[in-house]
């Protein structure tokens, strides 16, 4: 099923890709084209700058039975940014709908948690320095019964870009954040990573992209579940601000579903 289900999201990804490919390469200019906070969990130094607002959504499948029990969840995170000056941006984000589908069991859906944010640019870097950002977050309980935190759960992250030779790019955040109670009752803060690898593919190398990712947390607190992640993906530029992408994210431990993926947009206006 897992296999089944990746293929489904890559095969759709594919032919659209297929679709729009012939658009004419010289009509566009890419130099000035939207970077995008997904589709690795890394998020980019860059801001979409004054003026511009820009939406990122996608549908998700993730699978997950570590319980023992099949735990199927659909559900489209989406992220809307607006930015009021060159150099920061207002931010609101969540997974909206949620599907959830026990093994056995009738599926439940409600709507969930909104995060919102701010985010800022400081320095373009060059070289080995990087480029750097910082993002404040902050997720609110105002998501329906059985699909809110009932917590407000605060993060900060650092984020940085580094440009590569041989058109290799390198993402890597650092941050901290204080999620809602586990049930053992427990609230306390983690150490949030993720560093990813990106390369653009050979044919269509201003269109396109292709990435590795580990992603994950550690506890701020002895005795308490780590969580880590092996991802990979690829991204499409129909236009200069339209993006076309899919990934594939597999859980490297108990703590993290089993398998994610999804097929996602970008665009910005």
């Amino acid at each position: 099923m897992k296999k089944s289900i990746h293929v489904m999201f890559s095969s759709t990804l594919l032919l659209l890709l297929l679709s729009t490919g012939r658009v004419a390469l010289a009509a566009e200019d890419f130099a000035d084209a939207l970077i995008t906070d997904r589709p690795d969990a890394a998020e980019s130094s860059q801001t979409v700058g004054k003026d511009r607002v820009q939406i990122e959504t996608s549908v998700q499948y993730s699978q997950d039975d570590s319980s023992g029990t099949e735990l199927n969840i659909f559900s489209f995170p989406t992220l809307l940014r607006y930015g009021f000056t060159t150099w920061a941006e207002l931010r609101v984000e969540g997974e909206l709908i949620t599907v959830e589908k026990p093994e056995g069991l009738p599926s439940d859906a409600g709507f969930a948690d909104l995060a919102f944010g701010l985010k800022g640019h400081f320095v373009d870097g060059g070289g080995i320095i990087p480029s750097l950002g910082l993002l404040l977050n902050i997720e609110t309980p105002v998501g329906d019964a059985g699909f809110t935190a009932d917590a407000t759960q605060p993060e900060i992250k650092l984020l940085t870009d580094w440009e590569l030779p041989a058109d290799f790019s390198l993402a890597a955040n650092n941050g901290i954040d204080l999620p809602a109670r586990d049930s053992a009752g427990d609230r306390f803060a983690r150490y949030l990573y993720a560093v990813a690898l990106g390369h653009p593919l050979p044919l269509l190398p201003e269109r396109t992209g292709l990435f590795v990712e580990l992603t994950g947390a550690f506890p701020l607190k002895s005795g308490k579940d780590e969580e880590h992640s092996l991802d990979t993906g690829v991204t499409f530029l129909v236009t200069p601000d339209f993006q076309l992408d899919s990934f594939v994210q597999i859980g490297l431990n108990d703590s993290t579903a089993d398998i994610t993926t999804g097929i996602g947009f970008s665009w910005r206006v």
